[in-house]
């Protein structure tokens, strides 16, 4: 990131981001705004796929008619 922010140039970050590199963002915004993030942070993406993976889990094991364990 600081390599981004000393030549200015633009980064679009489509994949997630550790909360690190949300707190460097937020510290100095000046520095870091070429720098764009177009997907959640690690943390909300980490949640979100849990709650899916979970969800087919369920509907997996209920199609096919095996219990939990």
């Amino acid at each position: 990131m600081d390599i981004i922010a000393k030549y200015k140039v633009p980064m679009l970050g489509t994949i997630a981001m550790s909360p690190g590199s949300e707190k460097k963002l937020k510290k100095d915004p000046e520095k870091y705004k070429y720098i764009f993030r177009t997907c959640l942070n690690a943390v909300h993406l980490v949640k979100y796929l849990a709650g899916n993976m979970s969800l087919i889990q369920d509907r997996i094991m209920h199609f096919f008619g095996f219990k939990y364990t």
